[in-house]
């Protein structure tokens, strides 16, 4: 006589289990499909201004229950808080499980939830946002100046009536210019905050222009006399930097600031990475210089210096620097003797390419058309700079081809390339991207 075994409740439920399993279908040689997890890796708890992009990308990552990366999984990124604006809000994982976004947070002060879900699970995000310190700090670009427009200053210019520099305003589509004020201040350089205020430095104090009236406004007093550039500061307002230090302004006056000491520094060498937020700068002595950078959020403190490129390819002096996004940025470089041109830098893989635009061999080893050169400034696919020695204004495309060039003593006076001279586009609204 046969016996049967009655199986228990936990048997069945292992039965069901393992029958489910068994009739899924096979991943091709990697076994049967598993159930998806979904987990958050990075960026969470964040904290910013009000309307304010996020510094860093919100990450997660999709998995199989055993934990192995899960590619080519839909994933979707949603808020229900008001003003939160996500970019990629629907992205698909790579090949080791990661998908990210990139989140512009709310109006309000106060906690944000962003969700990334999947079909099988959600896991939830949160970010602070604090109200600004001061109306500068305001992240929302305000355009009062001409999107696009490439301003000048420099203390050499038939626009000059006096003694001091001027500032004028260029206007690519026209290439006219407009003198916007003459200061009897010697200016250093100018500025475009993210808020679209215009900035100007000179050896003491930081100014801020009053549109329509165009009046200078004391905005910031430095507590000595040193020649400083000034750069966007993406998390605030603005950055700066001497011979001997980098400096991150946020309010006037404020004690909210952060500092760094350094040695060597190249003060026309600095530029703010649109992308991460890290400070870039050039330190050194001919012929070996370097590209360091610093990381840092815009507004704390500077982090830890991150490893240099180096730059010793000749006996070429640094002259000025730009971003061209996604990890790349152009340095003007000029000597007395043949190295008169544009580098090319890619941080990501470390790549300098000293070739990228050659104005020697561009004008056939002619040193007088070679012109002398100093700041550069971008805008879209255009480089902007000021040949000093044939007063001019010249446009290279990031493709390194010659485009336009502009002649006109407003620029510089002629034979008088010793002047010094500041150029910036004003911004237009800057959809963060990073990779």
């Amino acid at each position: 006589m046969k016996m049967f075994k009655i199986a228990t409740p936990a048997i069945l439920t292992l039965l069901l289990i393992s029958t489910h399993l068994l009739h899924i279908s096979c991943d091709g040689n990697e076994g049967f499909n598993e159930p998806s997890i979904l987990a958050i890796y990075s960026g969470n708890d964040q904290t910013e201004r009000v309307n304010a992009t996020l510094p860093e990308p919100l990450v997660a990552r999709v998995t199989y229950i055993s934990g192995k990366p899960r590619p080519e999984i839909e994933v979707s990124f949603t808020s229900d808080d008001p003003g939160v604006i996500i970019f990629y809000p629907t992205a698909t994982s790579d090949s080791d499980g990661f998908v990210s976004c990139i989140v512009t947070l709310g109006p309000d002060a106060g906690q944000y939830q962003i969700a990334a879900s999947i079909e099988e699970d959600t896991d939830i995000f949160t970010a602070t946002a604090a109200e600004n310190e001061c109306p500068e700090e305001n992240p929302v670009l305000e355009p009062v100046w001409t999107q696009g427009n490439v301003f000048i200053t420099t203390t050499s210019s038939s626009y000059i009536e006096g003694s001091g520099s001027v500032l004028i305003e260029f206007h690519p589509g026209t290439e006219e210019t407009t003198k916007i004020l003459e200061t009897t201040h010697t200016i250093i350089d100018l500025a475009f905050s993210p808020h679209g205020e215009l900035f100007l430095t000179s050896t003491e104090a930081i100014f801020k222009v009053t549109p329509v009236t165009y009046e200078l406004e004391t905005f910031y007093t430095f507590s000595s006399s040193a020649v400083r550039e000034i750069e966007p500061n993406f998390g605030s307002v603005l950055a700066c930097a001497s011979s001997t230090e980098l400096r991150g302004i946020f309010c006037p006056e404020s004690e909210l600031s952060a500092e760094l000491s350094y040695s060597n520094i190249s003060p026309e060498c600095l530029v703010a990475d649109p992308d991460r937020r890290d400070l870039l700068f050039i330190t050194g002595v001919p012929p070996t210089f370097a590209l360091r950078s610093v990381s840092w959020d815009g507004r704390s403190d500077f982090g830890e210096l991150n490893d240099p490129i180096i730059l010793d390819t000749g006996p070429w002096i640094p002259k000025g620097i730009c971003s061209g996004g996604q990890g790349i940025f152009y340095i003007t470089i000029d000597d007395d003797d043949d190295q008169r041109g544009i580098a090319r830098v890619d941080t990501k893989t470390g790549t300098v390419d000293t070739d990228f635009f050659d104005f020697y061999a561009y004008f056939g080893g002619n040193s007088a058309d070679a012109g002398r050169w100093g700041d550069i400034a971008r805008s879209d696919n255009k480089l902007y700079l000021i040949d000093k020695f044939n007063d001019r204004l010249v446009v290279i495309g990031t493709d390194g081809q010659w485009l336009d060039e502009t002649e006109s003593d407003v620029f510089s006076m002629p034979y008088s390339y010793s002047e010094r001279y500041g150029i910036a586009v004003a911004p237009r609204p800057l959809l963060l991207l990073r990779n």
